[in-house]
């Protein structure tokens, strides 16, 4: 009996004869085959169902168990395809195919199905593999890679280098590289969360601040969300231009207050202590020497502010050779 296709299909569009299922996929008419467990071997089972496949070694061939609506018979699914010449591939609009007892099936060692357990494969649906998986190309996803361990791991075969590349595995634009040697390196802006975490050296163990770095001429260190002063002041005479002699500083290191103090409970950073501590008050040394003389400025919000000890260091160390200049003459008098 022949089978009355539509005159004008449309791509994808299904016509169940029977108890079989054909689709237009623009060019041909094609089964939309049920993959079923079968057996290696040259008889077909026996009581096989439509959509059934049989592998018949003999010759290298697949067939399907078909229903053209008249007659239920075997017939090649891929006319042509043997193990001895390209490997198959299906695209099929809905597949189960579950776990093969007997031989492999191996298609001139590109295609073999031992040891490969998938409880569903469909059209939106997950497949379920038992063992590993081992390919000679590319693995893309349409979503997410998950292990169903707590524990994941992604690397080489020996040492070498793991990329992750976020614009494409063409593109080098903000990627991370890590290593063999454990090394890490992110092209781009680097952070987590708020910054880099704290830790108590190579060996000790990490505190919940963060810590960034920010040069505004001057390397400042935050904490947090504190700026806790400049990490260094550099003196080389090459950044340095109007250079002159510093003025008199008899009179103004006389107004500095040096003073004693405990350390007071401040914010996250800054824990109460009974410890004597001596030096200045930041904002005093700008008042009585210059604005360089501290970081900041006084109550601001989020900064605190540190003093600049070579500001203090020229003023005390001109105030000294004045005192010693004056020493001198007063020596030297008869």
């Amino acid at each position: 009996m022949a089978i009355d296709f539509p005159a004008s299909p449309t791509v994808g569009q299904t016509l169940t004869v029977g108890s079989s299922t054909w689709q237009w996929d623009g060019t041909a008419w094609n089964i939309v085959p049920v993959m079923q467990n079968t057996a290696v071997s040259d008889a077909p089972p026996a009581n096989p169902t439509v959509g059934q496949f049989w592998w018949r070694s003999s010759n290298g061939q697949l067939y399907i168990y078909v229903d053209d609506g008249n007659t239920k018979q075997w017939v090649q699914a891929v006319p042509g395809v043997t193990a001895a010449n390209e490997p198959f591939q299906f695209t099929l609009a809905n597949m189960a195919l579950y776990s093969k007892t007997a031989s492999a099936i191996a298609l001139n060692n590109k295609a073999d199905l031992s040891g490969i357990d998938i409880a569903t494969f469909a059209t939106g649906g997950q497949a379920t593999f038992t063992g590993s998986i081992t390919t000679t190309g590319s693995v893309v996803a349409n979503q997410n890679f998950q292990s169903s361990t707590n524990t994941v791991i992604m690397g080489p075969t020996g040492a070498g280098t793991c990329y992750m590349r976020p614009n494409g595995v063409g593109s080098s634009t903000g990627q991370l590289v890590l290593g063999s040697n454990g090394d890490l390196t992110i092209i781009g802006v680097l952070y987590g969360g708020t910054g880099l975490r704290c830790r108590t050296g190579a060996s000790g163990g990490y505190g919940t601040s963060q810590f960034n770095t920010n040069w505004t001429g001057a390397l400042a260190v935050w904490v947090d969300t504190t700026n806790i002063g400049n990490m260094t002041v550099s003196s080389d005479y090459r950044i340095k231009k109007d250079v002159l002699d510093l003025t008199g500083m008899w009179d103004t290191v006389k107004t500095l207050r040096p003073i004693s103090y405990t350390q007071a409970d401040y914010g996250e950073l800054f824990q109460a202590s009974d410890k004597p501590q001596w030096g200045f008050l930041a904002h005093e040394l700008q008042e009585t020497l210059i604005e360089d003389a501290a970081t900041g400025y006084k109550d601001a919000p989020d900064l605190i502010q540190s003093p600049n000890p070579w500001t203090v260091i020229a003023a005390l160390t001109k105030a000294l050779q004045e005192a010693m200049t004056r020493i001198e003459a007063l020596e030297a008098r008869p």
